[in-house]
């Protein structure tokens, strides 16, 4: 699609076509429209450095970082060794999440310890 990028609308006025990102902040200023780029969200190093504000919630495996969603403000979780996320409280070092093959009940386990238990471990 050809799309001009001025116009003339009579001797007097005049129109420009722009296109921007949908994210672009526009704001009068000083009586002319003014374009800023949006705030870019924090990186994974803010994020790290950031960790203490956390310290009333229970201790995270390595690797793992709490993270406030932009949108929403609703925590989740970020590994920062595999680069993945998970809005689920990631179990504790050693804890894998089993399906049991009889009864399809979701439960624990810990292969060093050959422990297993149905509610979510909190410690390793």
């Amino acid at each position: 699609v050809d799309l001009p990028l001025k116009y003339w609308d009579g001797p007097e006025a005049k129109g420009y076509v722009l296109i921007l990102p949908s994210d672009l902040e526009a704001a009068p200023q000083n009586g002319l429209l003014a374009f800023k780029e949006p705030k870019a969200g924090k990186t994974q190093s803010d994020w790290q450095q950031e960790q203490d504000q956390f310290q009333n919630l229970p201790k995270l495996p390595e690797d793992w970082i709490r993270i406030k969603s932009r949108s929403n403000g609703q925590m989740y979780y970020w590994n920062t060794k595999t680069q993945t996320s998970s809005f689920e409280i990631p179990l504790p070092e050693g804890w894998t999440m089993q399906k049991s093959k009889t009864s399809g009940k979701v439960y624990y386990f810990h292969a060093k310890k050959k422990q297993s238990r149905y509610d979510r471990p909190t410690e390793p």
